[in-house]
């Protein structure tokens, strides 16, 4: 059977492409995988309500409050703004 070039270089770029597409599954797949663990640690907070005002509320993460010392503390904090604001 003869070799014929234009057929050997199609099958060539249809196996390139099976493998390209494969990566780029496979990629896409870690990249979800990714999105979904970090929506689950932004929700996982514990946040707690210390202060309102007519404008907005503002909320500290319970869970990750740190004691730098007797009297400095560090708190990560939200703010909600009402719609008027």
């Amino acid at each position: 059977m003869k070799s014929n070039p234009q057929r050997d270089l199609l099958i060539s770029s249809v196996l390139q492409n099976k493998s390209c597409k494969s990566i780029s599954v496979m990629l896409g797949v870690i990249l979800v995988g990714f999105m979904i663990l970090g929506y689950a640690e932004a929700w996982g907070g514990d946040w707690k309500l210390f202060n309102k005002t007519e404008d907005a509320k503002f909320y500290y993460d319970k869970k990750d409050v740190i004691h730098l010392t007797q009297k400095i503390v560090e708190v990560w904090i939200k703010q909600v703004y009402t719609k008027w604001a």
